[in-house]
């Protein structure tokens, strides 16, 4: 696994490649905007382990479907969604208050500045909305 350093914070071990690297470009993005002086680490390490939840969720979408088909106790066929979807459903909800917490969104930012760019364009293209 690899582990980075910024500032004080370290990035968890056990979480995935893709999220570490998520979590390279938001911290880069918090000492660049001087956002990084007074963070909780704890819900930074949040931050970390639902970036690794919502990518298993979606990797698990992209295996087995959106759907599942299941046969109730009365032998009846049911087409219902799959349990990762409210994962990552659940995960991007609770991203984007944490985002608010350090500024990260429209709203507690004041403002949007289309110079700085999408800082989380390859996470997902349904977090892209809300960044």
């Amino acid at each position: 696994m690899m582990k980075k350093e910024k500032t004080d914070y370290t990035i968890p071990e056990d979480i995935c490649l893709k999220a570490i690297q998520n979590m390279s470009r938001l911290l880069a993005h918090l000492e660049e905007n001087k956002k990084i002086k007074c963070i909780d680490f704890a819900e930074l390490d949040l931050i970390a382990y639902t970036y690794d939840d919502m990518i298993e969720a979606i990797e698990i979408i992209k295996k087995e479907g959106r759907v599942v088909k299941e046969i109730t106790a009365r032998g009846n066929r049911v087409t219902k969604s799959h349990p990762a979807v409210k994962i990552k459903a659940d995960c991007m909800l609770r991203l984007i208050r944490l985002y608010a917490d350090f500024g990260l969104n429209p709203k507690s930012r004041g403002e949007v500045d289309a110079k700085q760019g999408n800082l989380f364009s390859d996470i997902s293209p349904e977090l892209q909305k809300f960044s």
